[in-house]
């Protein structure tokens, strides 16, 4: 079973690692993750991308169901829950949401939630959160492993996107610049 599960998280990297970094915009990385989490057997119904200032910036329904809008979704991020799994960068498994004291009722009709901080190295850029209703199943640590995985290779494609996206801004500049001064 271990050697299994071995098997499973270097095959979900190396697909990762392909999809998320196919395009250098930070927008394309963040769909990317969202179709790599449905993908996959996460006991969710939607999932959901976080940036560092708590923006909601991409949200997804699994099974073409859409229970909650993007104002709803974006108040998770009010809930000390949210709160403390960004401060402390590390990701964290809710089965009972209505028995923790961190979470208020935020978005009502989650019963369960999955938060994963989103990183590169000396960068957190946001957080990925899957939710679910009552009628799934429970998440497992196993979930936890596989999003941090996801998470992990969707920090460094960011980041990428991000250094490309100040390297063309920067070139666009000193184009700019250029033609300025040759006028």
């Amino acid at each position: 079973d271990e050697t299994l599960d071995q098997y499973r998280e270097a095959a979900l990297m190396q697909r990762a690692v392909v999809n998320l970094n196919r395009s250098m915009k930070s927008g394309d990385v963040v769909d990317a993750l969202l179709q790599e989490c449905e993908g996959h057997t996460f006991p969710s119904q939607v999932a959901m991308v976080f940036l560092k200032d708590g923006t909601l910036a991409c949200h997804t329904h699994f099974g073409g169901k859409q229970t909650h809008t993007a104002e709803e979704l974006s108040h998770i991020t009010e809930s000390e829950l949210y709160k403390e799994v960004m401060r402390e960068q590390r990701g964290e498994i809710v089965n009972d949401l209505a028995a923790d004291s961190r979470w208020a009722n935020q978005v009502p009709g989650l019963k369960s939630m999955l938060v994963t901080p989103l990183k590169a190295p000396r960068i957190a850029l946001g957080a990925l959160v899957l939710a679910g209703p009552e009628k799934l199943p429970q998440f497992r640590a196993a979930h936890l492993k596989r999003s941090d995985t996801l998470a992990s290779v969707t920090g460094v494609a960011m980041a990428n996107a991000h250094h490309f996206e100040q390297v063309q801004q920067i070139l666009m500049a000193l184009i700019k610049a250029m033609a300025t001064a040759i006028d």
